[in-house]
């Protein structure tokens, strides 16, 4: 379960080393309620294609729409025909019910090496823009 306290932390960590890399196609979309951080989400354009990652919404607020609104904002300016993907851990069945239920499909699967000596399987989940329930 997350606290207040580590939203904050990952809060100040992730935005500092988003912002830091010069990219200029970088979004960073967070949600707050009364000062706390409760959701966030990043995407990169590139080529067409807006990556979307860093997805989180607080437990205690899924189901309430915010998660949604972190994605129709980091997609707001994205044209009809572009693409969104996402990359989703296999076992999170919760995540890719969201996904699913924005309008993404699954495109595919990858195994990677999530941090020394451990593996992982993502689904690539991807959908264009007009067709996202956002």
């Amino acid at each position: 379960m997350a606290t207040a306290d580590i939203l904050d932390n990952v809060e100040r960590v992730q935005t500092a080393e988003i912002l830091a890399e010069d990219v200029d196609d970088r979004r960073l979309v967070a949600a707050r309620s009364q000062e706390n951080l409760v959701g966030m989400g990043v995407g990169v354009l590139r080529h067409g294609t807006l990556y979307a990652w860093g997805f989180y919404v607080d437990p205690a607020l899924h189901r309430t729409g915010i998660g949604r609104r972190i994605m129709a904002a980091l997609c707001a300016d994205l044209a009809d025909d572009a693409m969104v993907e996402v990359q989703v851990y296999t076992e999170s069945h919760d995540a890719i019910a969201f996904y699913t239920a924005l309008g993404f499909t699954t495109a595919g699967r990858i195994e990677t090496e999530l941090f020394p000596g451990h593996m992982c399987t993502l689904s690539i989940m991807a959908a264009k823009r007009s067709t996202l329930e956002i």
